[in-house]
């Protein structure tokens, strides 16, 4: 493995966080609207250019440096940091609050939420380039919170969503800002329009078209259902509704296509007992962008965890019903060009496969939990190498850095 990893570490200290309620179906009134905004626009956020960063304290990554990163979480602290094949690790920022973490399709560039307190108005986003001491720091207008955001494939470019705190029930007061970190003051807004807010959840470079889910902001509602639009906000229209998907969609690094996992409920197993929140998924299927071909790449009884791309092949795991819960023992390859999945590993019965992400070279880095240790395992040409293990610890694999 010549490139970095990102994992991420969750060492639990409370219950899980119970899921919300599957939502209705998206009413046709409640649909987005997205137009690009006037110079003179009376918008409800106002936006701010990013900020530079300079980060002393930490060593950008070298050709020699780990290159796997992730983040390490205990006290509702996170630190992210490198991992290497030979097991030496490197922090890169300091133990603090995070929410989101992306990584750009090439890996040179990592951008995170960090989190100031109960309140969303104090939350910002930092982009950095994971081989320099170089960032941008990204704040909210007054009174408004950031919600979501999502890098172009090479980390120039980052879109996010606004909404006013003050406005929660106004339909209008939510936007989408588009930034230019090669020209901060450039920025470009969005105006969105409708109680249903758009949340940037993906750039796809191949039809240079920003991805987004919609929901209702600050409401337990969840999942309105994927939407793409062109930079300037044209073109708005519903790749997926919300009951034709389960979990987060992801897509390709070269933009082409989107993964995303659906649910059958006469597949599940006989023995599974519906739970709150969003069904196990059992089918794995994707959209091409070019053309908006549909196509189902695996199907199974059981249920399927998480997904990983690596150029035109999808990695995903694999799970049996036992003992009242999902067990996910297998990680799976399919080429969207193929027909049949191949098995690349599987675990040993006393363990249960996390996130998974593949690198470059089709190698994969997965977590391993069992009892109370979790572990990060490198596996390439049929070889299992252990990077990282503690006890009481669950780690989170982010991707590869090359």
């Amino acid at each position: 493995m010549r490139g970095w990893l990102l994992l991420g570490l969750v060492l639990f200290i409370g219950c899980s966080p119970v899921p919300a309620a599957r939502p209705t179906p998206l009413p046709i009134s409640a649909e987005p609207i997205l137009s690009a905004a006037p110079m003179d626009a009376q918008l409800a956020c106002a936006t701010r250019a990013p900020a530079p960063v300079t980060y002393s304290d930490f060593s950008p990554l070298t050709s020699n440096s780990p290159r796997t990163l992730f983040s390490v979480m205990q006290d509702a602290r996170a630190t992210i940091a490198a991992v290497n094949a030979d097991a030496a690790v490197q922090p890169l920022t300091a133990p603090r609050a995070v929410g989101q973490i992306h990584l750009a399709a090439d890996g040179s560039v990592l951008a995170y939420e960090i989190i100031q307190g109960p309140s969303p108005a104090h939350n910002s986003i930092e982009i950095r380039s994971v081989a320099s001491t170089r960032g941008w720091r990204i704040t909210p207008g007054g009174g408004c919170a950031i919600f979501g955001f999502a890098l172009d494939d090479a980390g120039q470019r980052v879109v996010y969503g606004q909404v006013a705190l003050r406005g929660r029930l106004k339909p209008s007061a939510w936007q989408v800002v588009i930034a230019d970190l090669t020209a901060p003051e450039s920025s470009r807004i969005l105006r969105g329009e409708g109680e249903t807010a758009l949340i940037p959840i993906g750039w796809a470079a191949a039809t240079n078209t920003i991805l987004f889910r919609a929901s209702l902001p600050f409401q337990a509602s969840g999942n309105r259902g994927v939407w793409q639009a062109q930079p300037d906000g044209s073109h708005l229209r519903q790749l997926l509704r919300e009951s034709d998907f389960v979990g987060e969609p992801r897509l390709s690094p070269d933009g082409r296509w989107l993964a995303y996992l659906a649910s059958d409920a006469e597949r599940l197993p006989k023995e599974y007992i519906a739970s709150p929140g969003e069904p196990p998924a059992n089918r794995i299927a994707t959209i091409n962008l070019l053309t908006g071909e549909k196509r189902t790449l695996a199907q199974t009884m059981q249920s399927f965890g998480d997904l990983a791309w690596s150029g035109t092949r999808l990695f995903f795991t694999e799970g049996i019903w036992t003992d009242n819960q999902f067990r996910y023992d297998k990680i799976q390859r399919v080429d969207v060009n193929a027909s049949s999945p191949e098995t690349r590993v599987t675990a040993a019965p006393t363990e249960s496969i996390g996130s998974v992400r593949a690198c470059q070279d089709d190698s994969v880095v997965y977590v391993v939990n069992r009892a109370n240790e979790s572990a990060v395992r490198w596996w390439k040409d049929g070889r299992v190498k252990t990077l990282l293990a503690e006890a009481g610890a669950e780690y989170r694999v982010l991707g590869c850095v090359w």
